[in-house]
């Protein structure tokens, strides 16, 4: 149990670090971080890949936080719990939709950028990678979603799918 506490700890910490990555590096070059002025179809498709970020991080991952926080702190206040719980309830209702918005931009990131680059390198591969398990994922969410009795198991391989998915995304926005 404490592993995966650890575990749990540590890939919420990849994801924070991914988020400001990008951004880091963009500024450690001396570079706009929207990407190059002269270029602007590829600024467009950099927008679109880190708002498909910020959309899957904080509309759709914080469900799986949520729930976690949910357990972690049993023993909290009154207030804690019903301001959890009340997080949780939103999340719940809004993570498909937000889900499929996400997938949606990504698509369009990964359109854009595919034909302004042309030629498929390792960055554009883990691309494709990080989409392709999205698509898993995302087919097994909507199997979720439909079935009336929750499986713990999909619901579990849907999150390690996930969590594969920012693993492979990591390399790619700093590849």
């Amino acid at each position: 149990m404490v592993r995966r506490k650890q575990f749990v700890l540590a890939l919420f910490l990849l994801f924070i670090i991914m988020g400001f990555s990008g951004v880091a590096l963009a500024n450690g070059q001396g570079e706009n971080p929207l990407g190059d002025i002269e270029d602007p179809i590829e600024s467009i498709g950099q927008f679109f890949g880190w708002v498909t970020l910020g959309v899957s991080f904080i509309g759709a991952a914080s469900l799986f936080f949520f729930r976690k926080a949910l357990v972690k702190f049993n023993n909290a206040s009154p207030e804690m719990k019903d301001m959890l719980k009340s997080g949780a309830t939103i999340m719940r209702k809004w993570h498909v939709p937000v889900g499929l918005i996400a997938f949606g931009i990504a698509m369009v990131h990964g359109v854009i950028m595919f034909f302004h680059e042309t030629v498929l390198e390792m960055n554009e591969w883990t691309g494709i990678a990080t989409l392709g398990m999205m698509v898993i994922a995302l087919i097994l969410g909507i199997v979720l979603a439909l079935k009336k009795k929750i499986s713990t198991g999909l619901r579990r391989v849907h999150s390690v799918i996930f969590m594969l998915a920012g693993i492979v995304l990591f390399f790619h926005i700093v590849g």
